[in-house]
């Protein structure tokens, strides 16, 4: 004799909400062998969500016939889905057969289920998770996600860190900063039109042929340069004679025009201190001949007067004679 008698879930993955969700809920069921004259025992009973009674008198389970060599059930989900993993609960007629306190296992539920368990479930005997948390696999989930992947089941991959570092397990976020050309907590985004290099600070060269066209990595001008540069960046001089003949000629201009102006500025500086220098000589010397020229007269009356009386006294003493 062989009865089925079973609750069933299927757990699939929806990345937009990042839960599991039961997709098998509902859904149009089959079984090979139905107990006959016992609709409700039906093959739907294993979709219809309830296993608060796991007795054969609940109506919750489904019930084959008896006596078969096979217990056969089917369900039809009606597209295709990515099924995570799939419970089933058989009729227990209402006895603890699992831990009641989720999170742990053992036959005396007393061992934790590791951290990493999805929502804490993990099997009652081997301690397996029925799922991981994000940034860790494995049948404990206790190894973290590995070769540049991250998140819900290790299925997203790491953006452009830096120097190919791996990114973190649970978030992908790049610790190190990222490569050139790319920004953002995960790298995954290209730096904006007319930006590249590290962290997109530098700006293309405005002699590209679009200007602030330009790689967003290495710089390089997508279309080429402007008229009179080349190289990748555009920001080489092209020389081919012509060009570099007018451009010398321009920079020659240039610096003897700068010389020019050198040289004027200092003769005006060097005019302004010999006027002032002058100016200062002229006030000084008017004085200085105007007290000599006075001393000059004094004495001169002074000696004119002297011999005025000597000739006095001369002619006063001829006459007496």
């Amino acid at each position: 004799m062989h009865i089925l008698c079973v609750f069933l879930s299927m757990l699939g993955l929806f990345c937009l909400s990042s839960t599991y969700e039961n997709i098998a809920i509902n859904k149009p069921a089959w079984q090979q062998y139905p107990y006959q004259g016992k609709p409700e025992w039906g093959a739907d009973r294993a979709v219809d969500g309830n296993k608060s009674d796991l007795s054969f008198a609940g109506e919750q389970c489904v019930i084959s016939a008896n006596y078969r060599s096979t217990a056969e059930w089917r369900v039809d989900l009606g597209e295709v889905l990515s099924i995570h993993h799939i419970f089933i609960q058989y009729r227990t007629g209402n006895v603890v057969w699992s831990c009641p306190e989720p999170g742990y296992n053992g036959e005396d539920c007393s061992s934790p289920c590791s951290e990493n368990c999805q929502e804490g479930h993990c099997d009652i005997v081997n301690k397996t998770c029925w799922g991981c948390v994000a940034g860790y696999i494995g049948s404990q989930c206790i190894e973290e996600c590995i070769g540049g992947t991250f998140g819900l089941g290790c299925i997203n991959t790491c953006g452009k860190c830096a120097k190919n570092k791996h990114c973190h397990h649970i978030n992908g976020s790049c610790m190190n900063g990222c490569d050139p050309g790319f920004y953002g907590y995960q790298c995954t985004k290209i730096c904006e039109p007319g930006k590249y290099g590290i962290g997109c600070q530098q700006r293309c060269s405005s002699f590209c042929h679009t200007s602030g066209i330009c790689h967003h990595i290495t710089g390089a001008c997508k279309d080429g340069c402007k008229s009179g540069w080349k190289g990748a960046e555009c920001l080489e001089v092209q020389d081919n004679g012509k060009t570099s003949t007018t451009l010398y000629v321009v920079i020659a201009s240039l610096v003897v025009l700068v010389i020019n102006n050198a040289v004027l500025v200092l003769c005006v500086i060097l005019l302004r201190k010999h006027r002032k220098k002058q100016k200062k000589h002229k006030t000084y010397e008017p004085t200085k001949k105007e007290n000599v020229f006075t001393q000059d007269i004094s004495g001169y009356d002074s000696v004119v007067s002297r011999n005025e009386e000597n000739y006095q006294e001369l002619a006063t003493v001829t006459a007496d004679r």
